[in-house]
């Protein structure tokens, strides 16, 4: 049962995640996505742009190393939520219900925000392969690290965006 219960996650993966849009990599501008939070928030790329950034956390409630990386998450949105930089949680709604992840939500006191991906849309924007897959954008909607978990530097991603639009802004000056 264990098995069979693996073989059909797998094949989900597969026909949610199959080579519908190209791999996405540190330095490509983020596709331009829109989704809703469990509070019924809009978060969009141009959200992003107009913050100090964000951390997308592609998570699944069956997943182990999901599960394993709650605390550091939970972590970084209490030291972050604060500067203005976005964190969203995205489950991308393979071998997940809406109420699973409200639970879930629920029983693991979750202190950021949560989005359901229904039909996998943000998910494809962004060619998630598997779960986790933490993406950090800086405030011009550039993809900064593509990983799977946050990383400890994370101030170094999200800075980047803001460091050459100084730089930008220096050169511009005669």
């Amino acid at each position: 049962m264990i098995a069979a219960r693996i073989l059909l996650t797998a094949l989900c993966l597969a026909l949610v995640w199959a080579p519908s849009a190209s791999a996405i990599a540190v330095g490509d501008q983020a596709p331009s996505f829109q989704t809703v939070t469990l509070t019924g928030r809009s978060v969009s790329l141009e959200d992003v742009k107009n913050s100090k950034g964000a951390v997308m956390v592609f998570w699944a409630t069956w997943c182990p190393l999901c599960d394993a990386s709650i605390p550091s998450f939970k972590e970084f949105n209490s030291k972050y939520a604060h500067t203005g930089v976005i964190f969203l949680a995205i489950n991308p709604g393979v071998n997940d219900s809406l109420k699973r992840v409200e639970l879930y939500v629920k029983k693991n006191d979750l202190n950021y925000p949560v989005a359901y991906d229904d039909k996998s849309i943000v998910s494809r924007l962004f060619a998630i392969k598997g779960v986790p897959t933490v993406i950090v954008l800086d405030n011009k909607g550039t993809i900064r690290y593509v990983g799977a978990e946050v990383p400890k530097d994370i101030g170094s991603f999200l800075d980047q965006g803001t460091r050459q639009s100084e730089q930008g802004l220096r050169a511009a000056r005669p």
